[in-house]
């Protein structure tokens, strides 16, 4: 594979191998062109890591909402798997519609995972 901004360390995670199969099954078109721009990998793995990115800016942004703290896993500890499996579907499922089953990402998410990190708020960035 040719060097790029998103190489592949190792094996396609979670959301990466998702796309994979989506595309490569329903999206023949955009599978061709990636090809003939020799990006296949490239995007994929730009897939998995903004994807994963925006899962768990979701997961934590429900969980507080929601009250998802150590103190109720400690108090009630079914309540708590209760609250993380809401928080994880919810989280998942619109990941997977904005990532995952759309024939080619928005035109704001094309290089540009900095859109991904910002919350918001005035110099705030996730993870740096």
């Amino acid at each position: 594979m040719r060097g790029g901004k998103y190489p592949i360390s190792g094996q396609l995670g979670h959301y990466g191998k998702l796309r994979q199969g989506y595309v490569e099954q329903f999206c023949p078109e955009t599978y061709r062109l990636l090809c003939m721009k020799n990006r296949v990998q490239e995007h994929y793995a730009y897939v998995d890591q903004a994807a994963f990115l925006v899962y768990w800016r979701l997961f934590e942004d429900f969980s507080e909402r929601i009250g998802l703290t150590e103190d109720l896993h400690a108090r009630d500890p079914e309540e708590w798997a209760r609250r993380w499996n809401h928080c994880h579907h919810r989280a998942d499922e619109i990941v997977k519609k904005t990532f995952i089953t759309t024939p080619s990402l928005h035109p704001a998410y094309h290089g540009k995972l900095e859109l991904l990190l910002y919350d918001g708020r005035e110099g705030s960035h996730a993870g740096g």
